[in-house]
């Protein structure tokens, strides 16, 4: 048995610190949900969740791409650092400046629409200035996940806390939530600025205008693109919001909560494999596609047996953790589970467009995403409200599965994806199906029934081979033992 390269190492030493931050985020975000949604009236809720959509539109124009520039420039060249920054952060304060300017003059309008405090945009606007700031850029790009993880979960802790201090249901204190959020961001900000300054002294905050088309070129089609992302992402709720109700907003985001807690996992991967991918796709572009075609895999395996169990217990799971007034989702969580495979081939597929990079192709693939889903939730939400709402998303990130393989296989002659990718899929529905068909057994015969099947079968469709489970615990013992080493600044 072969030894773990030093590739694998590296983005298993990656994928070990994103996942323990996103682990953290995501069940220190989902206690914030459930603390929110029990403690504010639906229709409170509701409005926070609408307030936030519109500035989660918004920061992707902030960000505007020019994260995964940055990343891939620092990977390539470690001691360009001063000088990426010089370039990038006057450019985003200059987005984030007039970004707020815009909401706040379009507040009045949006309130009304919407049906939320005009203030509690003005305050969700602040939220624009973390990713002006932020400088996470550069040491994902250094293989220095760890710095960024650490940060990320102290963010997310002081957030929870400082909502359960402050927010209580009690007339606006609705308002606080933001308030926190801007804080605990920034703080941590801070944080990391000052120790990048210790690898490189004397960052600068410039606006060198000149260098400004250079990075729109490739920055503005990637923002454009993930303004039509986040379209299809908010969009839904911004519709119920418009459409039905605050309630009905409130209703099919915690249902989203659920569905991008579980996508989480495919971010992390694609984060932790970028820079590996970045180098690779520098030569023969198999390699990286064989990369992240395994990747998927381990995905897919990953979550198809969580996706299973939660679709069994949607309703009252659901119930359990929100409370008693978010009772009917359960049907909404089950659509939007569905788009979880399609959403995770997008997600690598579109990381290796951004690698290449193809930023065109990029917008293209996102803006057949939001044409899809804009008018299939106008005529869905009316008829089927919630699971309408759900339905318009999953048909979205079909059509953009379809645009992404096209376009994928003509830039680089291949796809992140092989018939070894099926295998989860089918090991799922052969445990669904055993699950379903010992329905009537004690759940302590039935659930170890699933589990067995489910192993099986994905061993014989080949989803996981015996080899790669052999050298897991070397892969492990090696990313524990063998901390990442900082690159050189020169």
């Amino acid at each position: 048995m072969s030894s773990p390269s030093s590739q694998a190492q590296r983005v298993a030493r990656n994928f070990t610190w994103l996942s323990l931050q996103e682990a953290v985020i995501r069940i220190v975000g989902l206690v914030l949900a459930v603390y929110l949604a029990r403690t504010l009236s639906p229709a409170s809720y509701g409005e926070l969740g609408l307030a936030l959509a519109i500035v989660a539109i918004a920061t992707t124009q902030v960000q505007a791409g020019t994260g995964s520039r940055a990343t891939r420039q620092t990977a390539l060249n470690p001691g360009a650092v001063p000088d990426i920054h010089a370039q990038l952060i006057g450019f985003r304060i200059t987005v984030a400046a007039v970004a707020i300017v815009v909401l706040l003059a379009m507040a009045p309008l949006l309130s009304e629409l919407l049906s939320f405090p005009t203030v509690l945009l003005g305050l969700c606007a602040l939220l624009l200035l973390r990713p002006a700031l932020t400088v996470v850029w550069a040491f994902r790009g250094l293989d220095q996940m760890h710095v960024t993880a650490i940060a990320d979960m102290i963010e997310k802790v002081l957030t929870l806390l400082g909502v359960v201090l402050l927010v209580r249901g009690q007339g606006n204190d609705v308002l606080w939530a933001p308030v926190v959020e801007v804080a605990a961001g920034l703080l941590m900000v801070v944080w990391l600025r000052r120790r990048l300054s210790h690898v490189y002294p004397g960052l600068a905050i410039e606006f060198r205008t000149h260098d400004w088309p250079d990075i729109a070129r490739e920055a503005m089609p990637l923002g454009l693109a993930a303004l039509m992302a986040s379209l299809s992402l908010h969009g839904p709720v911004l519709l119920l919001g418009w459409l039905s109700t605050a309630e009905s907003a409130a209703g099919f985001l915690v249902a989203q909560k659920v569905m991008l807690t579980f996508a989480a996992l495919v971010i992390v991967i694609n984060r932790a494999a970028f820079p590996s991918t970045s180098r690779l796709l520098t030569g023969d572009s198999a390699d990286a596609l064989a990369l992240l075609a395994n990747l998927l895999r381990y995905y897919l395996v990953m979550i198809a047996p969580m996706f299973v169990l939660i679709a069994f217990f949607a309703e009252p799971f659901l119930v359990w953790l929100f409370g008693a007034e978010y009772a009917g989702t359960g049907l909404t969580l089950i659509v939007l589970l569905v788009a979880l495979p399609f959403l995770a081939l997008n997600h690598f597929q579109l990381f290796l467009l951004r690698a290449l990079p193809r930023p065109r192709w990029v917008l293209i693939t996102r803006i057949v995403g939001a044409v899809v889903l804009l008018p299939l939730a106008v005529v869905l939400i009316p008829r089927a409200g919630m699971p309408g709402a759900a339905m318009a998303y999953v048909g979205s990130e079909i059509a953009a599965m379809a645009m992404l393989l096209f376009v994928v296989r003509e830039a680089t002659g291949g796809l992140p994806l092989n018939l070894r990718c099926a295998g989860p899929i089918v090991a799922g529905a052969a445990a669904a199906l055993a699950y379903w068909l010992a329905a009537d057994w004690p759940i302590l015969l039935s659930l170890p029934l699933a589990v067995v099947i489910y192993v099986a079968a994905v061993l014989l469709t080949g989803g996981v081979t015996v080899d790669e489970l052999r050298a897991l615990p070397e892969l492990v013992r090696r990313t524990v033992r063998e901390p990442t080493q900082p690159k050189s600044a020169n």
